[in-house]
C-alpha cells in the first residue's frame, strides 16, 4: 500500500480537546478513672488491613494497585479463539464459539481438565458484552450509552459476534450486518476481529469512563473503586501476553502497534540501547501517549482530581479510536485500489466498521451511512476508498483525532 496517498491535511483537533471544651474535660475525667485494662479489653477499633501485595507492571510503565491477573488473562481465551478459527473449518468455528462463551479449558500440570471456567463465574470474552451492565453503568459511560442508542441494546457486541458464527443477520436499529453474504472465511475473520474491537474495546473505554465517574461519588472517596476500574481497563488494553515485553499480544495494545507499522506512523529506533530499562520494549507513538495517559489518569484518581481523570478518559477514547479508523481504511484501500477479493479482508473491515459506526454517527449520520454502506458484509466490493476516506476525515475533528496519528 502506498501510504502517501492516505495523507490529507486536516484541521487540528480540539481538546475536550470538633467537641466543646466541657465535653473534652468530661471525657478526660472518665478516662482517668477507668482501669487501663478495661480500655484495652473494650476496644472495638478494627485491625488495620495489610497492604496489598505488589503487582507486576505493564510494559515497565504502569503498575496496577489491584490484582488484575484474571482479566488480563482473557487474552489467552482470545488466542485460543484465533487458533481455532485458523483451521478454516466449521468444526474450528464451533470450538472457537465454545471458548468465546465458556472460556478456554483450565488444565493441571498433567494436562487434565480440572475446571470449566463458565461455572466458576470467570469473566469470558462473551460476558464482557452480555454482562456489561453489571460492570459498566449506563449513567457512568457516555460511550456505552452512545452505542446502546445506535444499536438498540447494550449487548450489541455479543449479538454481532453470534451472528457471524451462525452466518445470520443482525436485527439492530442501525448498522445491521448480514453474515449470510459471507462464506466461512469472512465470518471467521469478522469473529476474530469483532471480539477485540467490539467486546474488548468497549469494556476498556467503559471502565475508564466509569472510573472517572466513581471518583465524583462521595461514598467512593477512598478511590479504591475508581482505581480498580482504571487498573482493569489497562489490563484489558494490554493483556497478559504483552505485559512484560509487548510481544505476542491479542488485545488493542498489539493492534495499535500493528497498525502503526502498516500505516507508517512508527518512530524507528535506529540505535536501540540494551542497557535501557525499557529494552526491548519500544512502543508506537500512539501507545506511548496512551500509557502516559493511563499513568496520569491513575495519579489523578488517587489525588481525587476527578475532572482531570475524566479528561484523560476522553482523550484515551480518542486515541483508541485511531486503530479502528485505520482498520476501515486498510480494508477499503485493499479492496478498491488493490483489488483484494479475499473474504478475510472484508470480514476484518466489517468488524472495524461496526466498532466505529456509532462514533461517526454521533458526528454526522450521513458519514456513518457511507461507511456502513461500503463496509457491511457483502458490500465492500462495490465501495469507494476515496469516498470512505473523505467521510472519515470529515469526522476527525469531532472525534478529536489527528491526521498524523492515522497516517
Amino acid at each position: 500500500m502506498d501510504h502517501r496517498t492516505m495523507k490529507t491535511p486536516c484541521k487540528p483537533p480540539h481538546r475536550r480537546g470538633s467537641m466543646p471544651a466541657c465535653c473534652i474535660a468530661a471525657a478526660m475525667l472518665l478516662a482517668s478513672s477507668s482501669p487501663a485494662s478495661a480500655i484495652e479489653t473494650n476496644s472495638t477499633e478494627p485491625p488495620q488491613r495489610p497492604p496489598p501485595p505488589p503487582q507486576p507492571p505493564f510494559l515497565n510503565r504502569y503498575t496496577p494497585t489491584t490484582d488484575v491477573d484474571d482479566i488480563a488473562a482473557l487474552d489467552l481465551d482470545q488466542r485460543s479463539i484465533v487458533a481455532k478459527l485458523a483451521s478454516g473449518t466449521f468444526e474450528g468455528m464451533k470450538e472457537a464459539g465454545l471458548i468465546y462463551v465458556e472460556g478456554r479449558p483450565v488444565v493441571d500440570e498433567g494436562g487434565i481438565v480440572v475446571s470449566a471456567p463458565l461455572f466458576e463465574g470467570r469473566t469470558t470474552v462473551q460476558s464482557l458484552s452480555t454482562n456489561v451492565k453489571d460492570a459498566i453503568d449506563l449513567a457512568d459511560s457516555a460511550t456505552l450509552r452512545l452505542f446502546e442508542t445506535y444499536y438498540g441494546s447494550t449487548d450489541y457486541a455479543d449479538r454481532w459476534i453470534r451472528a457471524s458464527i451462525d452466518g445470520a443477520e443482525t436485527t439492530f436499529e442501525n448498522g445491521n450486518a448480514d453474515f449470510s453474504k459471507f462464506g466461512l472465511e469472512g465470518r471467521a475473520e469478522s469473529f476474530r476481529y469483532g471480539t477485540a474491537v467490539l467486546n474488548i474495546w468497549m469494556s476498556i473505554v467503559g471502565r475508564l469512563e466509569t472510573a472517572a465517574h466513581l471518583c465524583t461519588i462521595a461514598v467512593f472517596a477512598s478511590t479504591d473503586a475508581s482505581v480498580m476500574e482504571w487498573d482493569r481497563a489497562v489490563a484489558l488494553y494490554t493483556g497478559s501476553l504483552s505485559r512484560d515485553t509487548g510481544a505476542e499480544g491479542q488485545f488493542p495494545y498489539t493492534l495499535a502497534d500493528i497498525q502503526c507499522r502498516t500505516f507508517g506512523t512508527c518512530d524507528p529506533d535506529p540505535d536501540p540501547d540494551p542497557s535501557d530499562p525499557d529494552y526491548p520494549i519500544v512502543l508506537s507513538p500512539l501507545n506511548q501517549r496512551i500509557f502516559e495517559l493511563f499513568v496520569f489518569g491513575k495519579e489523578r484518581l488517587e489525588s481525587n482530581d476527578c475532572d482531570g481523570a475524566r479528561d484523560d478518559a476522553e482523550d484515551l477514547r480518542s486515541l483508541m479510536t485511531v486503530p479502528l479508523i485505520q482498520g476501515v481504511l486498510h480494508a477499503s484501500y485493499a479492496t478498491d485500489v488493490e483489488y483484494d477479493v479475499q473474504e478475510t479482508t472484508h470480514g476484518a473491515g466489517a468488524a472495524f466498521a461496526a466498532a466505529l459506526l456509532p462514533l461517526i454517527h454521533e458526528c454526522n449520520e450521513g458519514n456513518a451511512d457511507i461507511v456502513h454502506g461500503d463496509l457491511a458484509p457483502g458490500e465492500i466490493m462495490g465501495g469507494s476508498y476515496d469516498v470512505v476516506k473523505a467521510a472519515l476525515e470529515r469526522s476527525y475533528e469531532c472525534l478529536n483525532v489527528r491526521c498524523e496519528d492515522v497516517g
